[in-house]
């Protein structure tokens, strides 16, 4: 039985030990590793029936929050979701202190919050500075971010007095990202058209400008997905030449391999836990050890990364193709970055999904990451090790040399596609009317 903790008790010491180090959505594969181990035992801490926490504890959190309130919100948000908390807004006020929160991590807070009719001086606070914010016009490049968190908290903080005129002036006076944001977030699903997926596919872009070349001559993976996350996906790779990749030497089988992009239940890709956003993602090298084997399997995780934010997505806008640059289906990917998703990765499992009446057998779900297959199961001779052939096949196909010490070296771009509404895998097959065979 899962034991809830207090807000006061559990959250002080977990944001002594956060497993997020990102600054703009990159991580560096060191600092990555150090803070997930942190996380991870701090989790089992927390779990432990004879876990106490002190009050000198307790006294340092509002400095370790000042250093890093980004990563504590998305630590507390996290074990929101695991019903490991129960915050309320007095609580999260007098925990997080003076840490310099924005304007849209503070209505963050609130719309994690347990509110009450009276939530105390923090939500005057932020109503005042949302109004003087709009007033002054200064939302800047932040508006997006800004926008969004309240177009979210909505459900919540519309009813309150204090807010709907505030919402109904964000919508007037910001309506492109509101309408950007509903879009994404609930407007009716639009696949690309055959023709955007057979350019995406066949088109050799001009990478060179885009992050100074990193990525101009590396492998892109395209992992065709179903709009309903519960069936595994299928991903093609191109090679550093812009080649496609084959099983064989005499080119007669397309490399392929099924993954999963789902995540927490009932969470949506723009939520911590939720299903891996479709678009475009940087793979940026690897974790420095493959640890934690019973959550993220034998093999090294690769890195995923989101494009750099730029005015009107330009720089996003060079990975794409003429035809998809007006397109939603990435749209999610941009969602996600602003609203400070992160820790995305590629990886296996130590663990058996015992339901092979699952949807997805024998994958299994994650909070967010793409899953691959790993382990013995009744079906299949050998034991599963996807995520050690999708490394050396991403090897060999930047013209490396399959070894562990090359591993750090791979780099990237994943694009990820909602290709339809079936209820089913994405097999091969699927992908023939795209020119893919």
């Amino acid at each position: 039985m899962t034991r809830l903790l207090s807000f006061s008790n559990g959250i002080s010491l977990l944001l002594l030990f956060t497993f997020q180090a990102q600054a703009q959505g990159f991580s560096t594969p060191e600092m990555a590793l150090k803070l997930e181990h942190q996380a991870s035992s701090l989790r089992l801490r927390l779990l432990l029936p004879t876990f106490r926490l002190d009050g000198e504890r307790a006294e340092v959190l509002p400095s370790v929050a000042a250093e890093n309130p980004q990563v504590a919100l998305s630590v507390i948000e996290d074990l929101i979701d695991d019903g490991l908390l129960q915050p309320e807004i007095e609580q999260f006020s007098r925990a997080l202190g003076q840490a310099p929160l924005t304007l849209a991590e503070k209505i963050r807070v609130l719309r994690m919050s347990v509110l009450s009719s009276n939530t105390g001086r923090f939500e005057k606070k932020v109503v005042k500075e949302l109004q003087r914010t709009l007033d002054a016009r200064t939302l800047g490049d932040d508006a997006s971010t800004v926008v969004f968190e309240i177009l979210k908290a909505e459900p919540i903080l519309g009813t309150r007095p204090k807010w709907i005129p505030l919402i109904l002036r964000v919508r007037a006076e910001f309506p492109d990202e509101v309408r950007f944001f509903e879009d994404a977030l609930s407007g009716a699903y639009v696949p690309p058209t055959l023709d955007q997926v057979r350019d995406l596919y066949e088109q050799r872009l001009g990478l060179e400008a885009y992050a100074s070349g990193k990525y101009a001559n590396q492998p892109r993976i395209f992992m065709f997905c179903r709009h309903k996350r519960e069936y595994p996906c299928r991903m093609v790779m191109k090679d550093r030449n812009d080649q496609p990749v084959y099983q064989d030497a005499a080119h007669t089988q397309l490399w392929t391999q099924p993954s999963l992009g789902l995540g927490v239940p009932g969470k949506d890709f723009s939520e911590h836990g939720g299903y891996t956003p479709s678009g475009i993602h940087q793979m940026d090298s690897v974790m420095p050890i493959a640890d934690q084997t019973t959550s993220f399997g034998k093999f090294r995780r690769i890195i995923l990364n989101f494009v750099t934010r730029s005015k009107d997505e330009k720089t996003y806008k060079q990975l794409l193709p003429a035809s998809n640059q007006a397109a939603a289906w990435w749209h999610e990917s941009v969602v996600a970055r602003d609203v400070g998703r992160e820790s995305l990765r590629i990886h296996g499992t130590g663990k058996i999904n015992q339901d092979p009446m699952s949807t997805f057998y024998p994958f299994l779900s994650t909070h967010g990451c793409v899953a691959k297959r790993e382990n013995k199961y009744p079906e299949s001779e050998m034991p599963y090790q996807d995520q050690r052939e999708l490394l050396d096949q991403l090897m060999v196909s930047s013209e490396l040399d399959p070894v562990f010490g090359n591993e750090p070296l791979i780099a990237g771009l994943l694009y990820v596609i909602e290709i339809d509404e079936q209820a089913a895998p994405v097999e091969l097959k699927d992908l023939v009317k795209y020119g893919i065979r």
